[in-house]
């Protein structure tokens, strides 16, 4: 005769349960808390870039037939007074205003349209002239992983991209000047190749000398300590790909080929 052998049902002791519903509510947790994060993140550069595009219909960016950039500025102003300029790289989506504010610290935040964005804006030092008189003008963007702002900076990095690409464009109210790249090289944010004031033109002739033979590659543009530059300043993240005290830094000659 066989016997039928009942089994009971193992139960799990309170104390698991109890971390089995913590450890849940934890990954609930983190998970919400990510898709949040990634939903505020895609927003923002939605944002920033519906911003930019306004901005640019705003200013009337339409290219003439000269292939030069023809801008409202009295329109653009009427947004913000503090927008000095426009800087346009071809072959990149660079193609922004440019701002001067009183301090280094407002526009790392701000967009040219004085709202929060944390892409910021393109902005000339505030220690500079806004009008491109001083030797050296420091322009500085972020490096943004939506190829927004100064990204497309890194794109020099590429000798081809660097050789056929040689020019970029810098626009204000009465000038337009077509700005010849001559350097390019990663550097730190405290190096000498941030100096901006010179105690006399063999000081700057000295200056211009150290970051033509810093630059990645050469090109065949005379540089005397006559003529102005830009240096563009964004951040690197050549280090393991993490942001760093490391900075990319493009440098070009001012060439005024248009006064209005």
């Amino acid at each position: 005769m066989s016997r039928q052998v009942s089994k009971k049902k193992k139960k799990i002791p309170m104390w698991k349960r109890m971390l089995y519903n913590f450890l849940l509510i934890i990954a609930l947790g983190v998970f919400v808390y990510s898709a949040y994060q990634l939903v505020t993140i895609y927003y923002g550069a939605y944002k920033e870039d519906k911003a930019n595009t306004e901005l640019a219909k705003v200013a009337n960016v339409d290219e003439k037939d000269d292939g030069l950039l023809d801008i409202n500025w009295n329109d653009l102003k009427k947004k913000n007074e503090e927008i000095v300029a426009w800087i346009q790289i071809p072959g990149t989506k660079i193609n922004y205003p440019v701002v001067h504010g009183s301090d280094n610290s407002f526009y790392l935040t701000h967009g040219a349209d004085k709202q929060p964005y944390s892409s910021g804006a393109i902005f000339i030092d505030a220690n500079a002239q806004k009008d491109f008189k001083d030797e050296n003008t420091i322009i500085y963007g972020h490096n943004m992983w939506h190829d927004t702002m100064f990204t497309h900076i890194e794109k020099f990095k590429d000798k081809e991209f660097f050789d056929t690409h040689p020019y970029l464009y810098i626009y204000t109210p009465d000038k337009i000047y077509k700005c010849d790249i001559f350097s390019i090289h990663t550097t730190t944010s405290t190096s000498s190749s941030y100096d901006t004031q010179y105690a006399s033109e063999e000081e700057y002739a000295k200056y211009l000398d150290m970051i033509q033979k810093q630059s990645d590659f050469k090109r065949d543009v005379k540089i005397s300590s006559k003529d102005h530059i830009v240096s563009l300043s964004t951040c690197s993240y050549e280090r393991n790909g993490e942001s760093s005290e490391l900075r990319y830094l493009l440098h070009a000659r001012l060439n005024e080929i248009k006064n209005k």
